[in-house]
């Protein structure tokens, strides 16, 4: 019983994070990030460093950090934490104050 639910669970885990992983690509393909910048915007929601992020793109920092201020631009925010939080948003189903009530 308990090993059935345990597979339900990984199972439905699975399932919401293709899911999420698709919402995310559509979003990206709205804003028009060019394929480059798709792949350094999953980096910064993956919470890599800009030097992290030039290591395994090969190339340098200073690129990164272009590429980050063009991500933010045409998402609309202002840094790499409210670029997550957009993301993130969706998931928050109710106010702050209406838990402690």
């Amino acid at each position: 019983m308990a090993d059935q639910q345990i597979a339900n669970i990984t199972s439905e885990m699975r399932n919401a994070r293709r899911q999420y992983g698709e919402t995310i690509h559509r979003q990206f393909e709205d804003w028009k990030l060019t394929n480059s910048e798709q792949h350094v915007a999953m980096l910064l929601l993956k919470g890599l460093s800009f030097n992290e992020i030039a290591a395994v793109r090969d190339t340098r920092e200073k690129t990164v950090r272009q590429q980050a201020s063009t991500i933010y631009a045409k998402s609309g925010v202002d840094g790499r934490h409210a670029f997550a939080a957009w993301f993130l948003e969706e998931f928050i189903t109710e106010e702050p104050n209406s838990a402690a009530a």
